[in-house]
């Protein structure tokens, strides 16, 4: 099964989602515009999906995010509603005709290693020398809201809705189909025990240790103003590619115990899906995507009539 698969998700685990521009092109270079369409769409995919978020950074050419989910098919809607409406912002607002964002990553974190993933997302920005604070990033990014120096709120707008009133003969409200969507960053698992004084405090000294060590490695940064003056259709000159590993742990035991549990997941999915297109009853592993059944073309039946058992009551 693929790494980048959201199918097996162990329960009480974090996972983090990756994803690139097409050609890692700068198209989500900050604007306005663009955070606030970012912001809108963040704060209704929450709304929408049972979905809790730790962490958040849109750079120029991908966006980051640490969440917890409760199985494979919230963390693909919630994922899936954040690339296309900010693809489609994207579109209107550059100009550009096309695919915006490749295949997304997923890669659970492990128990001992969310801090360090937590750490990862908030360097966005600074560790590649673009800027000296993590709060001066001019897109959307969570240091600031952890930092409790910002409450992000998103403003969805009902385009669809403004259209038809339009075409009735009437201009639209400004807060007419317009919902407001506070965006609300959940602890990490392992600090719910920790009052939000305690939390500030360990975010704000890793901001300090990210600046510092960033600091010595880049002296000179790209800044904000050279950043927002980019072209959104060009692209790095360079960039790299690392295979990225199965679940982020330093912990040998637990590495191995997710291979198995993984391995396990595989093979019984595998099994339920050759099943389901054979149009037998089948049981799918819990907390999973689950098969799709194929789809018949004959005018008696258009579905299979296959029954998918899902342990996790989600279809």
């Amino acid at each position: 099964m693929s790494r980048k698969s959201p199918r097996f998700i162990p329960p009480g685990l974090v996972v983090e989602v990756t994803v690139q521009t097409v050609g890692r092109r700068f198209l989500l270079r900050p604007s306005g515009e663009l955070n606030a369409a970012i912001l809108a769409t963040l704060g209704r995919a929450l709304a929408l999906n049972p979905v809790d978020v730790h962490a958040v950074a849109f750079l120029s050419n991908h966006w980051h995010g640490l969440v917890s989910v409760p199985d494979g098919l919230a963390l693909c809607r919630f994922v899936q509603h954040v690339n296309s409406n900010v693809a489609r912002a994207v579109n209107r607002l550059t100009g550009w005709n096309g695919s915006v964002f490749g295949k997304p990553a997923y890669i659970v974190v492990g128990a001992g290693s969310e801090e360090l993933r937590l750490r990862y997302v908030l360097s966005q920005g600074v560790k590649e020398g673009l800027v000296r604070r993590c709060v001066e990033w001019p897109g959307v990014h969570c240091a600031r809201a952890l930092l409790l120096e910002e409450v992000l709120v998103g403003r969805w707008i009902d385009r669809r809705y403004r259209r038809q009133v339009r075409a009735g003969g009437r201009t639209p409200g400004v807060h007419e189909g317009v919902t407001v969507y506070p965006i609300e960053f959940a602890p990490l698992p392992m600090w719910r025990t920790l009052d939000a004084g305690e939390r500030v405090r360990r975010v704000r000294a890793m901001v300090n240790d990210i600046e510092v060590e960033a600091g010595a490695k880049h002296p000179i940064v790209v800044g904000v103003s050279r950043l927002v003056a980019r072209d959104p259709l060009d692209r790095p000159r360079t960039s790299r590619h690392r295979l990225a590993p199965p679940i982020h742990t330093s912990d040998q035991d637990e590495r191995s115990q997710f291979t198995m549990e993984e391995l396990t997941f595989a093979v019984a999915f595998d099994e339920a899906r050759e099943r389901v297109r054979r149009g037998s009853p089948a049981t799918v592993p819990p907390r999973c995507f689950p098969p799709v059944a194929p789809f018949h073309t004959g005018s008696a039946m258009l579905w299979s009539s296959a029954r998918v058992a899902v342990p996790s009551g989600r279809v």
